[in-house]
């Protein structure tokens, strides 16, 4: 994973910074002083390193482990069989199936941008 274009530290940044402070004997605040980041952020640094070592200076996904409001397997199949509702325009198939369905169509977004594709898809040919 890389690191954004704005991030103060890259992991080698943080490395240094853990550095400075194990090794070289700097404060902590000194340290992130010198990294250009917050005491706080530097202290996060320093226990992720003292808690994972090494690999937890390396840049991790920000995608949350879980999504509790995500459509089950069941209810994503449900849309994909109700997408071909008569007498509805062909753009519109997905989101009438989620309202057939009455379910919240922020939840079903993802699976919607799928549905959108297939029907697409099926125009073409």
């Amino acid at each position: 994973m890389n690191s954004h274009k704005h991030a103060r530290l890259t992991p080698k940044g943080r490395a240094l910074l853990v550095s400075r402070v194990v090794d070289q004997g700097w404060t902590a605040a000194l340290a992130s002083d010198a990294a250009g980041v917050s005491r706080r952020t530097g202290f996060k640094w320093l226990v992720r390193f003292k808690t994972e070592g090494e690999v937890g200076l390396i840049d991790r996904s920000s995608r949350p482990l879980r999504s509790p409001r995500a459509p089950t397997p069941q209810e994503q199949g449900g849309l994909e069989g109700m997408r071909r509702i008569p007498n509805a325009p062909e753009y519109l198939y997905p989101a009438y199936a989620v309202y057939a369905a009455g379910a919240d169509p922020e939840t079903f977004e993802p699976a919607l941008q799928g549905l959108r594709q297939v029907v697409l898809g099926d125009r073409d040919g």
